[in-house]
Formats: C-alpha cells, structure tokens, sequence
C-alpha cells in the first residue's frame, strides 16, 4: 500500500509574517495545533534538529524538526510512542491580493497503514485529517482574535 498523504489549505486575512509567526514560534504553535506543545529550541528559535511533544486530544506526539526554511516552510517528523512516524510539511504562501495561505501536508506513517486493511488505513486517514480540520479552525480563530485586537 502507498503512503498516505493528507492534504489541507487555508485562506487567512493575515501578512505572511504574521502566518509564519503562527507556524515557526513554539509558544504560538501551541495556541492551535495541540493542547500542549513544547520544544527544546535554540535562541535562533526552530531549527533542524529541534525536539518536541505535541499533546492533542491525549494523544502525545514526539516531534523531530526536519527543516526550517525562515518565512516560508516548516518540515517536521511526529510519533506516537507505540506507532509509525509522520511527515508533516507546512508551508506559508503569500496570496496574490493580500493575506496568505497555509499549505499543510501531512504523510502517514508507511509503517503503520502498510499492515493495515485498506478500510482501517482510509479510517485512520479520516481521522488524522478530522484532527488537522480542528487545527485549521483553531489557527483560524487565532487569526480573528489578532484581528480584533489590533
């Protein structure tokens, strides 16, 4: 069976900077993609090699970052304790008449949906992008609540 992949975009009312602001800086991180996220990180902030735990709904992911490409992309690698590791890509794209765009990508674990039945692997894609579609709206709340603010 061929991995997975997930595919998400979202429209924001907000610059690049501040969309990347959203994506790069841990402690925003944890303002929407889970209830606890926590990363050891240099005074540079997020840079390959940075080790984290993302905790989202009671389930805790260990996340390694893969790669950093300042203002535009964000690559890491989670995991379950007891499962396979998935490739997650967010990329931050400035849209044409203002605002930005989110791109995420996320690949399932191979290891995991490749010993699965074809309907448990579709169920186990179903429910990782029910997870990425509450972390779209909370990011998006997050983007309102700045607006209102200013």
């Amino acid at each position: 069976m061929e991995p997975v992949s997930l595919h998400r975009t979202v429209e924001l009312e907000i610059s690049v900077d501040s969309l990347w602001a959203l994506v790069a800086d841990p402690a925003r991180l944890g303002e929407w993609l889970g209830d606890d996220v926590r990363f050891d990180i240099s005074p540079d902030g997020l840079e390959p090699g940075a080790a984290g735990v993302v905790v989202d709904d009671g389930i805790t992911r260990f996340v390694h970052v893969d790669r950093v490409a300042p203002g535009r992309a964000l690559g890491f690698t989670w995991w379950e304790a007891d499962g396979g590791a998935s490739r997650v890509e967010l990329e931050v794209v400035e849209q044409a008449g203002g605002g930005s765009r989110l791109e995420i990508t996320e690949t399932l674990a191979e290891t995991s949906t490749a010993t699965m039945s074809a309907g448990s692997a579709d169920a186990a894609a179903a429910e990782a992008q029910l997870r990425w579609e509450v972390r779209v709206g909370a990011l998006w709340a997050c983007t309102v609540v700045a607006a209102l603010v200013r």
